[in-house]
C-alpha cells in the first residue's frame, strides 16, 4: 500500500511532464517519488536536489552537513543504487526532510535536473542543483541570510573549490571535509572559477549543463557579488556560463570532493559521469592535481557538530 500510495502521488505531480514519461517509458522502470512533508502548503526557503548513484558510504555525512547548514529538504534522485543508499536515507525519508525518488536509466543527471525545477516551482523559494560530492554552505554565516540579498535575481552562480586526494590511497574512516584538505594553490584555477547553480525554480527557461541554467525573459545568473555570469569573455570557449571571471567564495562556496581518495576516484571512473561525458575520470583528476597546493580549513567549523550528528543515527 505504501509503494502504492507514493506511485499515485508521482503520477498526478508530473502528469504535465510529456519529456520524462517518454523516458519513462523507454527504460521499462517505473519512477517513484516518496513525499512524506507533513505539510505541502508551507514553502521551504532553500532545497537542494541531486542525483547520486551507489553513495551510502557518504550520503549520510552529506544530508547532515546540508541540514546544519541551514538547508530546509533535499530532494534525493536515485539512480538505481545497488548499495544501501535507500536504507541509510530512510529516516529523512519518513520525517520528510529527504524527497525521494527512484530514478532509473542512464545518463540521467539533465532528466533529474529538470524534474526537480518543475517538481519544486511551489515548493521551494531557492533550488540548489548540486552532486553527492559538492558541500554547500557560506563561510560568513548563515545560509539563508546570504541569500536574502539575491531575492531578486532568478539564480546565483556559486564557485567551487576542488579538493583533490589529499594524500589518500585508500579510503579513510571518518568524514569527507575533515579528510580531504587539500585544494589549488592559485585560487584564480580555472576548474576554481566553475560554478554550481542556486536557482528561482520559476524563473529557469532550461537546463543545457549540470554548471548552469537559462532564465526566462534573458536574464542572467550573478555570481556573490552581484556581476552577472556570462557577459564576460573569460572561461572556455562557448561555455561563458559556467565560469567566472575570478574565484569569489567570500559568501557562498562549494567544497567540490572531485575525487576523494585514489581508491575512490577508481570506482568513480568506472561508473562514469551522470551528464554522460566521456569516462577518463581517473587519469583527468590525478593530473590535475599535480600543481602546487593548500589546505583550505573553512568547511572545519562544522565537523564537531557534524560528528555528533551522524553518531547519533
Amino acid at each position: 500500500m505504501y509503494r502504492e500510495n507514493a506511485k499515485k502521488r508521482f503520477r498526478i505531480k508530473i502528469s504535465n511532464i510529456k519529456t520524462d514519461f517518454i523516458n519513462y517509458y523507454r527504460f521499462g522502470k517505473q519512477r517513484i517519488v516518496v513525499d512524506n512533508r507533513a505539510d505541502k502548503s508551507e514553502k521551504d526557503y532553500l532545497a537542494i536536489a541531486v542525483i547520486a548513484k551507489d553513495e551510502g558510504k557518504y550520503v549520510r555525512e552529506f544530508v547532515e552537513f546540508h541540514l546544519l547548514a541551514g538547508v530546509d529538504r533535499i530532494y534525493f534522485f536515485d539512480n538505481e543504487s545497488a548499495d544501501d543508499t535507500r536504507k541509510v536515507l530512510e529516516p529523512y525519508i519518513e520525517t520528510g526532510k529527504v524527497i525521494y525518488i527512484f530514478f532509473p536509466g542512464k545518463n540521467m543527471q539533465f532528466p533529474a535536473y529538470r524534474f526537480a525545477i518543475r517538481y519544486c516551482r511551489s515548493y521551494t523559494k531557492w533550488l540548489a542543483l548540486i552532486d553527492a560530492d559538492e558541500f554547500l554552505y557560506s563561510p560568513e554565516g548563515e545560509l539563508k541570510d546570504s541569500l536574502k540579498d539575491f531575492e531578486g535575481e532568478s539564480g546565483i552562480g556559486v564557485n567551487w573549490v576542488c579538493f583533490g586526494p589529499s594524500g589518500h590511497d585508500k579510503s579513510p574512516q571518518g568524514l569527507v571535509i575533515e579528510n580531504y584538505r587539500q585544494t589549488f594553490l592559485e585560487k584564480d584555477h580555472l576548474f576554481n572559477r566553475h560554478i554550481k547553480s542556486i536557482v528561482d525554480p520559476k524563473k529557469v527557461e532550461s537546463i543545457n549543463s549540470p554548471h548552469y541554467c537559462r532564465y526566462k525573459k534573458g536574464k542572467l545568473a550573478v555570481d556573490e557579488n552581484h556581476i552577472p555570469i556570462g557577459n564576460g569573455e573569460y572561461g572556455v570557449k562557448g561555455l561563458r556560463l559556467a565560469f567566472t571571471e575570478h574565484n569569489s567564495c567570500k559568501k557562498l562556496k562549494i567544497n567540490h570532493y572531485i575525487t576523494k581518495s585514489l581508491e575512490d576516484l577508481r570506482k568513480k571512473g568506472k561508473r562514469g559521469y551522470p551528464d554522460g561525458m566521456p569516462n577518463n575520470v581517473f587519469e583527468e583528476s590525478v593530473q590535475r592535481f599535480n600543481v602546487p597546493l593548500k589546505e583550505d580549513l573553512e568547511i572545519q567549523k562544522f565537523v564537531p557538530r557534524l560528528k555528533e550528528k551522524t553518531n547519533e543515527l
